[in-house]
């Protein structure tokens, strides 16, 4: 259980992390940042 919300809490913060990111970037790009972003991001998958 506590591996679960453990990973659920990691989820948002990435899913904010996302969104703050898709924000401060232009609008030429702003995908390319964005998949590079989610690039770099370490999944947690158990």
């Amino acid at each position: 259980m506590l591996r679960a919300l453990e990973r659920e809490r990691r989820r948002r913060l990435a899913e904010r992390d996302a969104e703050i990111l898709a924000t401060n970037t232009s609008a030429t790009g702003d995908l390319d940042t964005l998949a590079g972003h989610c690039a770099r991001t370490a999944l947690d998958i158990d």
